[in-house]
């Protein structure tokens, strides 16, 4: 079975996922860029749904069954269209390139930034697109759905790529642009800074960082503490950052998420209410290439209501040590 990333523990009580705030902000692409979450004898929980996308269109006299028989908009200056007789119905997921880019060829692990726009397959109308907002950033890993996976890696930046993928309830025409990728660190890299005393002390144990929590109160404001500063530029609001992190209550230090547990890289904006305002705060600022320590009160987390599915009560003080990997 196929589990969410970490950072559902990261979101506001008010706010999606972030990486649906961050693997394609938007819901119905979130869909399609996870891997779907199959059952435990590894078959995908759409399939055994009673009624499909395919299903629902069978009966339809005439569809698009194929990306070769749809035409899809080559002028990169623009938003893509594609125009084809719907429904689209497909017997499996396709994916194929509308026009080769002539940067660097993007490989497992970059993070990749992207414009996008998807369409639905039943009506042939515009879905989301990122082209009248700010274009997304992911990094490439085993988490997307592997179709648009495959359509990203081996593909140069300044391609446009499209890919069909039924959602559970119809197919989706996604027309991606590769805007740039980069490499994605493994950990934070810089000079070390030595806390001040009566905060959490952080080492590593084969190689990820453990927290400890000291004896006391913890404290009643927000903290945030670079353990290594980064070279690189500081987080602003509105970027999207990669990060590894651990997290810990202060209550019994216990850890509640780990994205080192699975060696898993995040993304998700900050500075824009997508995730609980201790983190936003504490990043924001921030270089690129550093590891912070984020002491986050329950009025910076998860407030009065806490987070039941992780153990997080009302109360609960948070503590992270996060590594700032990429940022923009």
């Amino acid at each position: 079975m196929t589990s969410l990333p970490p950072t559902n523990l990261l979101p506001s009580r008010r706010t999606p996922h972030p990486l649906r705030t961050a693997a394609l902000a938007m819901v119905a692409v979130a869909t399609l860029l996870l891997a779907a979450c199959g059952s435990d004898d590894g078959s995908d929980d759409a399939a055994s749904d009673e009624t499909t996308a395919t299903e629902n269109t069978e009966s339809a006299d005439v569809n698009t069954t194929s990306l070769a028989d749809v035409d899809i908009s080559s002028d990169l200056d623009a938003a893509p269209s594609a125009t084809f007789t719907p429904a689209f119905v497909a017997g499996e997921p396709q994916s194929e390139v509308v026009v080769e880019g002539d940067g660097a060829v993007v490989a497992e692990g970059q993070r990749v930034t992207l414009d996008y726009v998807a369409v639905s397959g039943a009506t042939g109308e515009e879905l989301q697109s990122t082209w009248d907002a700010q274009p997304e950033s992911l990094v490439v890993n085993e988490m997307l759905t592997p179709n648009i996976r495959d359509a990203l890696v081996g593909n140069a930046v300044g391609s446009r790529v499209a890919t069909a993928n039924d959602d559970g309830t119809q197919w989706v025409i996604l027309i991606i642009d590769i805007r740039d990728a980069v490499e994605v660190p493994e950990r934070a890299e810089g000079e070390a800074v030595t806390p001040p005393a009566g905060l959490p002390t952080v080492e590593e144990v084969e190689g990820v960082p453990t927290i400890t929590i000291p004896e006391g109160e913890p404290p009643v404001n927000l903290i945030t503490q670079p353990l290594i500063e980064g070279s690189g530029p500081e987080v602003q609001a509105g970027e999207t950052v990669t990060v590894k992190y651990v997290g810990v209550k202060w209550a019994d230090g216990s850890v509640f998420d780990s994205s080192w547990t699975n060696d898993q890289t995040v993304d998700f904006p900050v500075g824009t209410g997508g995730v609980i305002a201790g983190f936003e705060e504490g990043l924001i600022g921030q270089t690129v290439g550093s590891r912070v320590m984020l002491v986050i009160p329950p009025d910076k987390g998860y407030g009065p209501e806490g987070n039941a599915s992780a153990g997080i009560s009302g109360t609960d003080t948070l503590v992270f040590v996060v590594d700032i990997l990429v940022a923009g």
